[in-house]
């Protein structure tokens, strides 16, 4: 078994290690989940991206999905700063700061903060209100894609908070009302059951959606060897087939 070839452009690692891929990196094995969920995107606008844990939901948004609806002048809707990432429902609260909703504060502040730095002059905007601010901004796409990603958070951070989701997911609703916005939700399948209660807020009420499985074989050999090809390094077949297997027999702890 070996791994020869010259490599090009060592300084650039196109394998990124144990996080997810992000926006403008190389990105192998998912070219057919890609084509599918940007399809379904575009035709239903309002998705829920649903799959196991660990799948990889959030590298098909930020390396496949965003740049392709970006070439589709979109304009992407997340946190741009310190790094591009999809919206969470999770943003801790600043000491001292008092909101109304800490579902609505995270995604509004994720939203505006490469705009409005001080969290407290958002405290009290809608996602509407956030929406519309980008909307404002010079040379943006008349359409919008909001992307809200591990989303399974609303359900999970406080269950017994049922008024603060039923809050906000009646204004993510009344948001996407608005019929040049999309969305999507991205989340674990096994919470999807707790959204129930919340669709009817929700046009469309998610009936559209997508299913992400984990990798099979075939695509785990191209996420393997395709990346040291763009490099001019040949990762031979029973090389990467080991390595493939040995990940394949990994185990990782999930909670109970």
């Amino acid at each position: 078994m070996s791994i020869t070839g010259t490599a090009q452009k060592l300084s650039m690692n196109p394998y990124v290690g144990p996080r997810a891929f992000r926006k403008n990196e190389l990105f192998f094995g998912r070219e057919r989940e890609s084509a599918g969920l940007i399809n379904t995107l575009i035709a239903g606008r309002i998705v829920l991206l649903h799959s196991p844990s660990g799948a990889g939901k959030t590298s098909l948004i930020q390396a496949s999905v965003v740049p392709a609806l970006e070439g589709r002048r979109f304009q992407v809707c997340a946190r741009l700063k310190p790094s591009f990432s999809a919206i969470r429902v999770n943003a801790p609260i600043p000491e001292g700061l008092e909101v109304e909703n800490r579902y609505i504060y995270s995604a509004v502040t994720g939203l505006t903060a490469h705009l409005i730095p001080d969290p407290g002059e958002v405290r009290s905007w809608s996602i509407t209100q956030a929406l519309d601010e980008l909307a404002r901004q010079d040379g943006a796409p008349q359409r919008q894609l909001l992307i809200l990603d591990q989303f399974e958070e609303i359900l999970t951070l406080d269950p017994t908070d049922q008024d603060g989701q039923r809050t906000f997911f009646k204004q993510v609703g009344e948001a996407l009302e608005n019929h040049n916005r999309w969305a999507l939700f991205a989340m674990r399948e096994d919470y999807m059951g707790g959204l129930d209660r919340y669709l009817r807020y929700v046009p469309g009420q998610l009936r559209s959606t997508f299913r992400l499985d984990l990798l099979d074989a075939k695509a785990a050999l191209r996420a393997v060897q395709l990346p040291a090809k763009s490099r001019g390094i040949k990762f031979d077949d029973e090389a990467a087939l080991t390595l493939v297997n040995d990940l394949r027999r990994v185990r990782v702890e999930t909670p109970a």
